[in-house]
């Protein structure tokens, strides 16, 4: 066994005693049928009554929407996009 196996044999069985000792993942379930959340705590909440705004009572926002509309064009491409967050 050269010394390149070895060392993949001690690293392999250090994986193994560590994960014997670590917490296992946890999983978190999320209730999607909420429209809204918010982040809160290091996890979603969602929100139950909100203050919502009719699309038609946004005015003057058309080349807010056509940039929004081509930056998430171009990301789903693969092409430069800015966060819109």
């Amino acid at each position: 066994m050269s010394d390149t196996d070895k060392l993949f044999k001690r690293l392999d069985d250090l994986l193994d005693r560590l994960e014997s000792i670590m917490p296992a993942e946890k999983v978190i379930e999320h209730n999607w049928s909420y429209s809204a959340y918010r982040w809160m705590d290091h996890t979603l909440h969602g929100i139950a009554d909100y203050h919502r705004v009719e699309l038609s009572s946004l005015l003057h926002i058309e080349r807010q929407a056509d940039l929004l509309d081509r930056n998430t064009r171009q990301f789903m491409r693969g092409l430069a996009a800015n966060n819109v967050l």
